[in-house]
């Protein structure tokens, strides 16, 4: 699905790793880590979120990607923040499959810091993330596409988004992580397995 595992790096060494987006459906973050590594950095990236209806069925897919690039263990997964839970939830799949797995967590956070009500929530949420934004004073009282046009702007100015991000492409990337979110918010972790952990 959506070319799944997208190739980051073609290192020499012996094991692979699986990356797992964050909550923007993006692998990029992953980039400087994977070019200073010697091994093979697979990343699993979600282009268009909304045609899974749970985090489950999105989990069932990139381990059917992991599996097809690599069909037998060892495996090393990685998630950052959001794609802490989809690495453990690989993690699970592939442990019940007999599988040896390991994993990197780094920051998982708490689902239900991510829950969001409403547009203007989920770019209040965003502009406290890791590059912070200090939104209008009146940001709520504003209309949803000054909000937008504002949040845009601010991001653009701090590097957070490119130069050339339109408005609807601005919509569709919200959307894309709105229903990211959803899907975490809505989640229910299996039970943990006993795989070495970082």
């Amino acid at each position: 699905g959506e070319d799944n595992p997208i190739p980051l790096c073609q290192g020499d060494g012996e094991e692979t790793l699986f990356v797992f987006h964050a909550s923007d459906g993006d692998i990029s973050a992953w980039l400087p880590l994977a070019s200073a590594l010697n091994r093979r950095v697979f990343g699993l990236q979600a282009k268009s979120p909304q045609r899974f209806a749970t985090l489950d069925q999105m989990i069932d897919e990139y381990v059917g990607c992991i599996s097809r690039q690599q069909p037998h263990g060892p495996y090393v997964l990685a998630g950052w923040s959001y794609g802490a839970f989809l690495a453990a939830g690989a993690a699970q799949r592939l442990y019940a499959k007999g599988e040896q797995v390991r994993m990197v967590l780094i920051d998982p956070v708490c689902r239900q810091d991510f829950c969001c009500e409403n547009r203007a929530a989920l770019l209040r949420l965003l502009a406290e993330g890791q590059t912070p934004l200090a939104l209008p004073e009146h940001f709520d009282q504003q209309t949803p596409d000054s909000q937008l046009a504002d949040f845009i702007s601010l991001a653009k100015t701090a590097g957070m988004v490119s130069q050339n991000l339109t408005l609807q492409a601005a919509e569709t990337w919200l959307d894309n992580i709105a229903h990211l979110l959803r899907l975490l918010t809505e989640h229910t972790p299996g039970e943990s397995v006993p795989v070495p952990c970082l």
